[in-house]
């Protein structure tokens, strides 16, 4: 009974993906999540690197954020950000994604409303 509820709504999840994935399609936007990640790989997360660098690496030399950008890479903007855009597009709901506040500057840029409250 349970296995066939869980079934319903990765099934129902799927199917949004997929018309989401047709929407941008449709409209020439598919290219609109590596646009977003290309975005955030060229933003400045931190002033002060070589202060940071010190005390957690020992060296100055460390760029704190190169390693935040791996990190996000690895962690958080993988296929499910990928998802979670193309349901975006379907449901017209704001995007509930970890995001710091200079992240979503970027997706408001274009055009996807971030919930704010369950982001940062």
């Amino acid at each position: 009974m349970i296995s066939k509820i869980i079934n319903k709504i990765i099934i129902k999840r799927l199917r949004k993906i997929m018309r989401g994935h047709i929407l941008l399609f449709k409209n020439n936007n598919l290219k609109i999540s590596n646009d977003i990640k290309s975005e955030i790989e060229n933003v400045s997360l931190f002033k002060n690197n070589k202060f940071f660098s010190k005390i957690f690496f020992g060296t100055p030399s460390a760029n704190l954020n190169d390693i935040y950008i791996q990190f996000l890479k690895l962690n958080i903007y993988d296929r499910k950000l990928n998802e979670a855009i193309q349901i975006y597009f379907i449901d017209k709901k704001k995007l509930k994604y970890p995001l710091t506040p200079k992240l979503v500057n970027i997706f408001e840029k274009k055009n996807i409303k971030i919930n704010k409250f369950l982001s940062y």
